[in-house]
C-alpha cells in the first residue's frame, strides 16, 4: 500500500501513455474514401471481386477512367462511380 510521501507510478505512465518510443514511427497514412483516384485493391473491394477479375476488366476496356502509371493502375474514383451509376456494367458471356 503506497503511503502520502511515496513516488508511486501513475497508471497512464505504467501503460506507456504520454511517452513515445523512439524507435516507433507513425503509421503510414491510408487512402480515404474521398480520395480521387482508387488502386486496383480498391476497384476489387469496391466491385466485390477478386484483383484478377479487375485486371481482366481493365485489360478488356471494360472499367472507365483507369491509366496505367509505371507498373500500377490507378482509376479515377468519379468515372467509376458514375459507370456504375448508369449501370454500363457488361454482363456475363455464361
Amino acid at each position: 500500500m503506497a503511503r502520502e510521501g511515496d513516488i508511486a507510478q501513475q497508471p497512464e505512465q505504467a501503460a506507456g501513455h504520454g511517452r513515445r518510443d523512439p524507435g516507433l514511427t507513425a503509421a503510414p497514412p491510408v487512402a480515404s474514401l474521398e480520395s480521387p483516384v482508387m488502386t486496383v485493391d480498391e476497384l476489387a473491394a469496391l466491385l466485390r471481386v477478386n484483383r484478377k477479375s479487375v485486371y481482366e476488366a481493365i485489360a478488356r476496356g471494360e472499367i472507365p477512367g483507369v491509366r496505367r502509371i509505371g507498373r500500377t493502375f490507378r482509376a479515377s474514383r468519379e468515372a467509376v462511380l458514375a459507370w456504375l451509376r448508369e449501370g454500363r456494367v457488361s454482363r456475363s458471356r455464361r
